[in-house]
C-alpha cells in the first residue's frame, strides 16, 4: 500500500517536472521567434531607407 503511494507521489512530480520543462520549452522559442521576426523587421527597414537615400542621391535635382 506504501509503495503506491510513494509511486503515486514520484509519477506527478515527474509529469509536473515534464510540463514545465514543455511549457518553458515553447516559452523560449517563442520568444526566440519574436526577437528574430523584430531584428528582421528593423533591418528590412534600414535597409529600405539605406535603398531610398541611394535613390535619392543617384537622382539628378529637379530645377
Amino acid at each position: 500500500m506504501g509503495g503506491h503511494l510513494v509511486l503515486d507521489v514520484v509519477h506527478k512530480a515527474v509529469v509536473t517536472g515534464l510540463l514545465g520543462a514543455t511549457a518553458f520549452g515553447l516559452y523560449d522559442i517563442t520568444r526566440g521567434f519574436n526577437v528574430m521576426y523584430t531584428r528582421n523587421v528593423m533591418r528590412q527597414k534600414e535597409w529600405e531607407a539605406q535603398q531610398a537615400l541611394a535613390q535619392a542621391q543617384n537622382q539628378p535635382a529637379a530645377n
